[in-house]
């Protein structure tokens, strides 16, 4: 790897390992101070977030990644048109999970422009203008969080509305070169969703795939279920920000997109024995650090941490069809992958309405998903 390279592989996993920590100890604050079922009511929220954040990225964060050094601000959606999206999701929010739900589109819109950011700079191999303001937002999220947890504050609202100041300031800070508005919104939306149709419905698919079971888990069992769930899936996340940094970095360097034996099998130790290891301490921790109240989980870790070694392949090969392939085989894959996490998950949740159903669906979901993505991603193109 080119010293380059190297530098914003090392930025990249400074950047992964900071939100990583800084999630591991809101998640230990919040799960402390507002005990399983409020911790539900706020990972709600998060989860909605999650859900609108691709329809406001519409796409166009892929398309700038691919485009490399040749990407131009004119490949971000203008804002006004991101502003419209935000506004038809809002009765949505509402609908799902009360007044609180609306919080959900300010913190979504929080995250896409640090995807913006995230993208913009990666591509241009200015990894450190990324880095540096997304550490001083994971830092803002953490003081916050900890003014909350020794205030005694245990509303979940005020704990979500972290999430949302003072990040929205670093993010739009940083994110200033890539905002342009239109002088029709409605067109300029149409005009980037037309473009980007396939990258934005993969990025829904990748969302459907790792999120769903949490949007199911309140509906079909309580928000307890959902608490109990997230603090184990929270704490198990640092392995994904670690595949997901790993994998940016062998697009943006142009690493080969053919499928090596070799190079998986190496992924599989490395992920592997990380995964390992984080079980272990998550379960010697859980109880010491989350409280009795989160005993219950403890079934969760085995599962769950599966569920990540496998999403963690599964990631370092999406990036390499994501590379390899047009982008139409690559929305092609993620699209059925996700079709079939919805239907998994709601059968695994209407047959064992609970967190342990989840956890076990995860590992289904993801175990399909690298099939899928191995018929539709590495196949060779007919002649």
């Amino acid at each position: 790897m080119k010293p380059r390279n190297l530098s914003a592989a090392g930025g990249l996993v400074v950047g992964s390992l900071t939100a990583a920590a800084g999630a591991f100890i809101v998640n230990i604050l919040s799960a402390r101070m507002l005990g399983p079922e409020l911790r539900g009511s706020l990972a709600l929220v998060l989860q909605l977030s999650y859900f609108i954040s691709p329809f406001l990225l519409l796409g166009a964060e892929k398309r700038i990644l691919r485009s490399g050094k040749d990407a131009s601000p004119k490949d971000a959606p203008p804002y006004n048109s991101i502003l419209i999206v935000a506004l038809i999701a809002t009765p949505a929010c509402l609908i799902a999970a009360g007044p609180g739900g609306l919080l959900a589109v300010p913190i979504s819109i929080v995250a896409v422009m640090f995807a913006y950011v995230r993208a913009w700079n990666v591509a241009r191999s200015a990894v450190r203008s990324y880095v540096i303001p997304f550490v001083c937002y994971q830092a803002s999220v953490v003081i916050g969080a900890l003014a909350l947890f020794f205030g005694g504050v245990d509303r979940w609202e005020v704990w979500a509305a972290v999430y949302i100041l003072p990040g929205v300031f670093i993010a739009v800070w940083n994110v200033r070169k890539l905002l342009w508005r239109s002088r029709k919104p409605l067109a300029g939306l149409w005009s980037t969703l037309r473009g980007n149709k396939n990258y934005m419905l993969a990025s829904v698919s990748v969302i459907a795939t790792t999120r769903f079971e949490r949007l199911l888990l309140p509906i079909l069992a309580n928000p307890r279920e959902l608490g109990l769930y997230i603090v184990v899936a929270t704490a198990s996340e640092p392995l994904f920000w670690f595949a997901q940094a790993l994998s940016d970095i062998r697009v943006g360097a142009g690493k080969a997109s053919a499928f090596s034996r070799r190079a998986f099998a190496i992924d599989i130790l490395l992920f592997g024995s990380v995964g390992a290891i984080g079980g272990v301490a998550i379960n010697y921790l859980l109880v010491p650090v989350f409280g009795e109240a989160y005993e219950e989980s403890r079934a969760l870790i085995a599962p769950l941490i599966l569920a990540s070694i496998i999403l963690a392949l599964y990631r370092q090969l999406s990036g390499k069809v994501l590379l390899g392939r047009s982008s139409r085989a690559f929305a092609a894959s993620e699209v059925v992958t996700g079709i079939q996490a919805v239907i998994v998950y709601s059968c695994f949740l209407l047959v064992f309405p609970s967190a342990l159903g989840a956890a076990w669906g995860s590992v289904a979901v993801y175990s399909i998903a690298i099939v899928v993505l191995a018929i539709f991603g590495f196949r060779k193109p007919s002649t």
